[in-house]
């Protein structure tokens, strides 16, 4: 093979050097790795303070019994939990201490916690 030798070059160079050689010699190849056409998404839910989201709820579920609280404070609390994940609703979840949460689905979950 022709890049027979390429491939012990490793072993004679550093880690750092030897991969430093390697993207010049795809550079100049012309066999660069291609850069994606459309940027990679990640996690897909937007970043939630989950330990702000436990200190309101666990404020709501203690004042849940008052008067002044209302059923549009509950349901807007509630709107907010939609977009947390599995794991961070179970967190949520055992703040206010309901435990069990983690083999229920999500949707049982927040009827639970209303």
């Amino acid at each position: 093979m022709p890049h027979e030798p390429l491939r012990n070059l490793g072993g004679h160079l550093g880690g750092e050097a030897a991969a430093a050689c390697a993207n010049e010699l795809r550079k100049r190849s012309g066999t660069e790795t291609p850069k994606p056409k459309t940027p990679r998404k990640t996690a897909g839910r937007s970043a939630v303070d989950v330990d702000r989201m436990i200190r309101e709820v666990q404020d709501l579920h203690a004042r849940a019994a008052e008067p002044a609280t209302t059923i549009e404070q509950i349901e807007e609390t509630m709107s907010r939990l939609e977009p947390l994940s599995k794991t961070m609703l179970v967190k949520v979840a055992q703040g206010i201490e309901l435990v069990g949460m983690a083999g229920k689905r999500n949707k049982e979950c927040h009827a639970q916690m209303r």
